[in-house]
C-alpha cells in the first residue's frame, strides 16, 4: 500500500529543451525504481519513440510502465508487450484525413512501425525533427494500416485558429460520438478513442497494477496532460506550462524542466 506510482509527461516535463535529462534527476529516478515505486512515460508519443527514450536515458528493469499515444496503449517496457489497447476504426480515421485535407490542414498516423503522413510537406519534416521516426506517405488508410490506429495528429506550424476550426468541426459531427481530442503543443492537435486520454489511462494502469488512485502522481505542462493531472491522487504542473494546467494542478513545480523539476517532484511526492 506504500507503493507510489509516477506518470509524467516526457516533452518539457521530464526531458529537458534538448531531450535529456541531468544526472541528477537520472538518479532520482533509479532511487525511487529501487524503492518499489513505479515509473509511467505518460506521452502522445508511439510507443517505439517512448522506448528509444528509454535507450537514450538508459533506464531499464521492472516498474517501468508507458502510456502511449495519449493513452491509447498501455505498455510493460519489462516485458515489452501490451496491457490495453484503444484503436479508431480505420473507416473512422479515414473520415478524419479526408476532413483535414479539405481544411487544408497536415494530418497523419501511427503503423506499428512508422508514420502515415498525408504528404511530405513542412509539418512531417518539423515533426521528425524531434521525434525520430521513418514516415511514408498516403492518404488511402485501408492501404496502409493493418488495423485501426491508436490516434490521429494533425498539425499546422502557423494558424493555431484553422486547428481549433477544425477540432470543432469534427466534434460537433458524428465523429464526435466515438473520439476525443486535445492539442498537445500549440501546433499539435490530437484524435482518440474516448475511452483513451491521460487520465483514463492513468486510472486504467493503477487499477492493473492495484495501487491506490491517492498514491498517483502525475506531472505534465500542456493541455494533453490536464485530464491525468485532475486525475490523479497529486496533480503537478511544470513551472514552464500551460496556464490552463497550472490553474488545475494541486502544486506547481519551482524549477522548469531544464533545470532538474523532476527531481523536485520525486523528493517532494515520491520518497518523502
Amino acid at each position: 500500500m506504500n507503493t507510489k506510482i509516477l506518470f509524467t509527461d516526457l516533452d518539457a516535463t521530464l526531458l529537458d529543451d534538448r531531450k535529456n535529462i541531468s544526472q541528477h534527476t537520472h538518479d532520482k529516478l533509479e532511487e525511487m525504481l529501487q524503492k518499489g515505486h513505479k515509473l509511467v512515460l505518460a506521452s502522445g508519443r508511439p510507443i517505439n519513440s517512448i522506448l528509444r527514450v528509454l535507450d537514450k536515458l538508459n533506464l531499464h528493469g521492472e516498474g517501468i510502465y508507458a502510456t502511449a499515444y495519449n493513452g491509447a496503449m498501455l505498455y510493460d517496457c519489462a516485458k515489452k508487450e501490451a496491457i490495453i489497447e484503444h484503436q479508431v476504426p480505420i473507416a473512422v480515421a479515414q473520415k478524419i484525413f479526408e476532413k483535414a485535407q479539405s481544411y487544408g490542414l497536415h494530418i497523419q498516423t501511427y503503423t506499428d512501425e512508422h508514420i502515415v503522413s498525408c504528404a511530405d510537406d513542412a509539418e512531417i519534416a518539423f515533426y521528425t525533427k524531434h521525434v525520430a521516426m521513418k514516415y511514408s506517405v498516403g492518404t488511402d488508410l485501408y492501404k496502409e494500416l493493418q488495423h485501426g490506429p491508436y490516434k490521429l495528429l494533425t498539425i499546422s506550424l502557423d494558424d493555431r485558429a484553422k486547428l481549433e476550426a477544425f477540432r470543432e468541426d469534427v466534434m460537433n459531427s458524428e465523429l464526435g460520438n466515438t473520439l476525443d481530442s486535445t492539442f498537445s503543443n500549440a501546433y499539435y492537435l490530437e484524435f482518440y478513442c474516448k475511452e483513451s486520454g491521460k487520465g483514463n489511462a492513468l486510472k486504467a494502469l493503477c487499477k492493473y497494477l492495484e495501487i491506490p488512485l491517492e498514491n498517483s502522481v502525475a506531472a505534465g505542462d500542456e493541455e494533453n496532460d490536464l485530464c491525468m493531472v485532475t486525475a490523479a491522487g497529486t496533480g503537478v504542473a511544470m513551472c514552464n506550462g500551460n496556464p490552463l494546467l497550472k490553474n488545475q494542478a494541486d502544486y506547481v513545480t519551482k524549477n522548469d524542466n531544464n533545470h532538474d523539476g523532476m527531481a523536485e517532484i520525486i523528493d517532494k511526492f515520491i520518497l518523502a
